[in-house]
């Protein structure tokens, strides 16, 4: 309650800090300024401290900021940021984008918790092979209505190492497209060949047991997240899917086996795989992997690089996580949306921060071993121990001391050179 009490009050702090739809001002410094609403932001969670000081710290803490963020535009440093707050931004605006098109479209009704819950009252005992080979179909089949032990021939036509073992299992731990026909089976029965992802699955019954079911009042909190999970799921691949197909995206086989099997005479402009969109070259690949120079005709050094799907696997998620779904979100507006400008705006000083104290600040102060004895000895109370035992808590106390000076030097010249002005009138306003 006191949580809420302390929202409200800043909200009406910052409501009551606009004139004519433009918000009020507590400071300008230089070409930057502090609102009323960034300074309630850090007074109010404050407030209760109550120390005369309070206002004036917050105050100089925020001028503080706003004077080393104009160091770092001045210095170049949000060019060095770039390309990080774009990745950040991309993250922002297709978590908008996933949330319309996946989570609000997700539905959970009563009557499909029910009948989940319902389900939970029988387990089964089964096996699995999984078929990489779809031509061993007919000689697995074969062997097995001859009666063979399902999983003899699953361990000799498979490398799957917990193929062909039994197992028990309740309703919701298969996947949904093996999980409908396993239950559906009968006892002794085998299953046609079901398709899961790349693969081919062959499952056989062995056991129906039926078991007490949970309570339900217990367990239907736990059902609609699993069931709002398999949704969210099937509706976000149904989507990629979507995207995918809309690329027209086309992958140049030849080329892809020539970097597999000579790499050294394919060209870096040679086109992998183009879309409606531009193209995918062996350079880019080489260079965005990691694989430059690596890629050899003895297959040494290629890491997960060593077949064709593996490699039109990395682009097609490179096409559709990093180029298709950011123009997607883009193309609903969601890079205009106010609270994404807002997050965006406070990671980009956010980051300039971090640089800036690390180029400005930290890179710049160094401790010699003279330095470091002589502190320890001037400062002999405060440690327990011997010097070398401690000789990495004094370097780092040394730093601390000199990263604030070096911080107060910096900023008593930017104070020099910047004109800083206070709007008290509109401080008492968040007082």
């Amino acid at each position: 309650m006191k949580y809420n009490i302390l929202c409200i009050g800043v909200f009406i702090v910052i409501f009551c800090g606009y004139v004519n739809g433009e918000e009020k001002l507590v400071a300008q410094v230089g070409d930057h300024t502090i609102s009323v609403g960034e300074f309630a932001k850090q007074y109010k969670p404050a407030e209760k401290q109550n120390t005369d000081s309070l206002k004036t710290d917050i105050l100089e803490k925020l001028i503080e900021e706003k004077l080393m963020l104009i160091d770092a535009y001045n210095k170049g440093y949000a060019n060095k940021i770039a390309p990080d707050l774009e990745k950040f931004e991309s993250r922002l605006t297709v978590g908008k984008l996933y949330e319309r098109a996946v989570i609000q479209k997700t539905k959970v009704s009563p009557w499909e918790i029910r009948k989940w819950w319902w389900k939970l009252g029988t387990e089964i005992k089964i096996s699995q092979m999984i078929v990489k080979d779809k031509s061993k179909l007919k000689d697995i089949y074969k062997e097995l209505r001859k009666g063979k032990n399902f999983g003899d021939v699953a361990r000799k036509y498979t490398k799957c190492g917990t193929c062909g073992e039994i197992k028990k299992v309740k309703w919701g731990e298969l996947p949904p497209e093996l999980e409908k026909i396993a239950f559906s089976l009968n006892v002794g029965e085998l299953s046609h060949p079901i398709r899961s992802g790349n693969n081919l699955y062959i499952l056989k019954m062995y056991d129906k047991i039926k078991v007490q079911k949970p309570e339900f009042t217990t367990e239907k909190v736990k059902i609609k997240s699993r069931l709002q999970g398999k949704k969210q799921t099937k509706l976000s691949n149904e989507y990629l899917e979507h995207l995918g197909e809309i690329a027209h995206s086309k992958y140049n086989d030849k080329v892809i086996k020539q970097l597999l099997e000579s790499p050294d005479i394919v060209q870096d402009d040679a086109v992998i795989m183009t879309w409606v969109g531009g193209k995918f070259t062996v350079g880019y690949f080489l260079k965005e992997t990691g694989m430059v120079g690596k890629m050899t005709s003895d297959g040494m050094s290629r890491g997960q690089f060593n077949t064709v799907p593996a490699i039109k696997s990395w682009i097609s998620n490179k096409l559709i996580y990093e180029i298709l779904l950011p123009i997607e979100a883009n193309r609903h507006g969601f890079d205009r949306a106010v609270d994404i400008k807002t997050q965006l705006k406070e990671r980009e000083e956010m980051l300039l921060m971090r640089m800036y104290q690390n180029e400005e600040i930290d890179s710049k102060i160094t401790v010699t071993d003279e330095e470091c004895n002589k502190y320890y000895q001037e400062h002999r109370d405060t440690y327990k121990a011997e010097f070398e035992r401690m000789k990495s808590r004094v370097e780092w106390d040394i730093k601390k001391e000199k990263n604030e000076e070096k911080k107060k030097e910096i900023l008593k010249n930017l104070r020099n050179n910047t004109n800083i002005e206070i709007y008290e009138e509109n401080i008492k306003e968040v007082l």
